[in-house]
């Protein structure tokens, strides 16, 4: 079975066992994954036009990617062409509502992470009604990010409060903006902390930040 990554950003070819095909867009992000993972065969390329042949894979992962692009349509278009009859894609988006949420409370993020990142945007009704205009067949619908979502918005209370300089990476770690070791120390010990509760939180009372969807190409067209 051959398998393809679009986007594989830093660290997605951890969750891989099987040797596969990783694209990303971004230089610094295929060396990074070829670090983790010197197997794979890795392609610096745009997701819009993905460098592979009509029916090369079997299956294709696309998480936390397509929000990132403008054409939404075009990406799907191309995930299509490479699968196979009946191959399958997994595909994941954030809800619109809830990183816009966050961006208000948490100005790291909103700077970092999210102003200028999302040009697409999507309700779980929208990202739905774009995989059936795209001929995949959705087999399984999860929402995802009970956890996050707590962890986020803790954070993002907690920043604005305290007035906190924090940065966020593009893997999603926030990091503290200074050269304390004691302050990086503390900072530390509180991500670890705010996550211990953010878990218990999530299972309790689970808000879900995106959906995943697992789709079969039903299309060749």
């Amino acid at each position: 079975m051959k398998s393809l990554i679009v986007g594989c950003g830093r660290k997605q070819v951890k969750s891989f066992q099987n040797r596969c095909v990783a694209i990303d867009i971004a230089k610094e992000f295929i060396k990074d994954s070829r670090r983790i993972r010197p197997d794979n065969e890795y392609v610096q390329a745009d997701a819009n036009l993905l460098p592979f042949k009509e029916n090369s894979f079997n299956h294709v992962t696309c998480t936390e990617v397509i929000e990132h692009v403008k054409t939404p349509k075009e990406l799907l278009k191309e995930i299509n062409r490479v699968l196979i009859q009946n191959g399958e894609a997994i595909l994941s988006v954030p809800f619109a509502d809830k990183c816009r949420y966050i961006a208000q409370i948490f100005p790291a993020y909103k700077r970092d992470f999210y102003e200028g990142y999302h040009p697409s945007e999507f309700t779980y009704e929208s990202f739905i009604e774009l995989l059936e205009e795209s001929n995949l067949r959705i087999t399984k619908i999860e929402k995802t990010g009970k956890t996050s979502w707590y962890f986020w918005k803790i954070w993002g209370n907690l920043s604005r409060a305290l007035n906190l300089d924090l940065s966020i990476e593009e893997t999603g770690k926030i990091k503290l903006n200074t050269k304390s070791k004691i302050k990086n120390s503390i900072f530390k010990l509180t991500s670890k902390a705010i996550r211990v509760i953010a878990i218990p939180l999530g299972y309790l009372f689970p808000v879900y930040t995106g959906i995943k969807v697992r789709t079969k190409k039903v299309s060749s067209s």
